[in-house]
């Protein structure tokens, strides 16, 4: 914890002399205390007062920091909460430093006319009542209120973690108006020091800062570790090792499970790495409408109905070019399945009730993909039976060089060939060799 508060003083503005405490009062001094330090890029957006128009540009943390002091005074002007690689998308997401909880407590017919801090009085007696820590920075926005809870860097394979916090402070707060749709990462706030037009208030903080935790310790607060869902630590710990090999992710410790929302978020960084290995980044030429599925599929178990249509139609433009429209038809089933997931509906499979969203086993999106015996040297969970089996091998037998292995692949191949032009079908070849049917397939190629 020392060195957590150690940062937060480098990044605070100087206290007060006499009362030690620390206050924001600038946009520039916000971006620092949520972002400095970071790593990646982070969003700076403003609304034209009078046309509505939305304007956003993604920058550097360091570079945007030093933007916003220009920022000082303009009206409607926004910052995003976490970090990105690029665009302010949950599919770019590259860290999250905070939790938060926006109240719109001005749609509570009781609360209609409050001074902001008497909702943020009654906010906190409902935070201590429910065992929840206090929050870092209390922002009042304008109009509503603004609870931001500041915590060391997350990576993205948290977010279900993350996501699970979010919602239990949203329990907490939503008799306050706290926002269901605004739980999601990808979400902005309005920046300290700026206008709120409709208002003409300005955005200033109703209480000094306060302290900024460890992720783990946060979250065994609002999670107590009889409740709290810990199947992503260990996707987050594996995803993090610094090995030049990946780790299989398929075996959790005994007693833990993965839950899909884990499963899928490891999913979607293998779906970019495979973007990235083919495509480069542009628009994909070819199978990008089951790429699109696949990672629909995976977000419909990340985020809620409302934020997973916003967050599908930005990646179905930037992959394949789509319109909204083209998109909601491509899409279709997911969007369904995922309204249907959150109004708690069940259908029947093999005579149990499930959830609607899809599942998906790695030898089918494999298939679906095509994905080649080298890309899947690239996952970390995306791999095949005979893949996991190799990488078992070279755990156990580290001295193989590149040589050996490839003589043997070479070997592998022959020996498809020649079963192939015995008349053997790919499946039959694939139980003999040991892998798939797909990757004879490959082979024979």
């Amino acid at each position: 914890m020392e060195h957590l508060q150690q940062l937060a003083l480098n990044l605070y503005p100087n206290p007060d002399p006499q009362t030690g405490e620390v206050w924001i009062r600038t946009p520039r001094e916000h971006g620092r205390l949520v972002h400095g330090g970071g790593m990646g890029c982070v969003s700076i957006a403003q609304k034209a007062p009078r046309s509505g128009l939305w304007r956003e540009q993604a920058h550097p943390v360091e570079v945007a920091i030093e933007l916003l002091k220009h920022y000082q005074g303009q009206e409607d002007t926004y910052l995003s909460t976490q970090r990105f690689r690029g665009r302010r998308r949950i599919v770019h997401l590259l860290s999250l430093g905070s939790l938060f909880a926006d109240l719109d407590y001005y749609r509570i017919r009781e609360l209609v006319g409050s001074h902001p801090l008497a909702v943020l009085e009654i906010a906190l007696f409902a935070l201590e009542k429910a065992a929840m820590p206090s929050p870092t920075l209390v922002i009042g926005s304008g109009r509503g209120l603004y609870l931001l809870w500041l915590h060391s860097p997350i990576p993205r394979a948290a977010l279900p973690r993350w996501t699970a916090c979010q919602r239990s402070l949203w329990e907490v707060l939503k008799h306050l108006g706290a926002d269901r749709a605004a739980i999601d990462a990808a979400r902005v706030l309005r920046v300290v020091g700026t206008l709120h037009s409709d208002t003409g208030m300005v955005v200033e903080p109703l209480a000094p800062v306060g302290q900024v935790q460890d992720f783990e310790d946060l979250a065994s607060e609002i999670l107590p570790l009889d409740r709290a869902d810990l199947r992503d630590l260990r996707v987050r710990r594996a995803l993090r090792q610094g090995e030049s090999r990946p780790k299989r992710l398929q075996s959790p410790p005994e007693g833990l499970t993965f839950t899909q929302a884990t499963l899928w978020e490891a999913r979607l960084s293998d779906l970019q790495r495979l973007r990235e290995i083919r495509w480069f980044g542009d628009p994909m030429p070819d199978f990008r409408d089951r790429w699109m599925f696949l990672a629909g599929v995976g977000m419909s178990w990340l985020a809620i109905p409302a934020v997973l249509r916003r967050e599908l139609f930005a990646l179905a433009h930037q992959v394949g070019g789509w319109t909204e429209a083209h998109a909601r038809s491509k899409l279709q089933s997911v969007f369904r399945t995922a309204h249907s997931a959150a109004r708690g509906e069940k259908v029947q499979w093999q005579g149990i009730e499930v959830d609607p969203r899809y599942r998906f086993k790695n030898r089918t999106i494999i298939e679906l993909l095509e994905i080649s015996a080298e890309e899947e040297q690239e996952m970390r969970t995306i791999i095949s039976d005979h893949e996991r089996r190799r990488r078992d091998r070279q755990r156990k037998n580290p001295e193989m060089t590149r040589k050996e292995y490839e003589d043997r692949a070479a070997m592998r191949r022959e020996e498809a060939r020649r079963l192939a032009a015995k008349g053997l079908s790919l499946r039959e070849i694939g139980k003999r060799l040991g892998i798939s049917h797909e990757a004879v397939r490959k082979a024979l190629r």
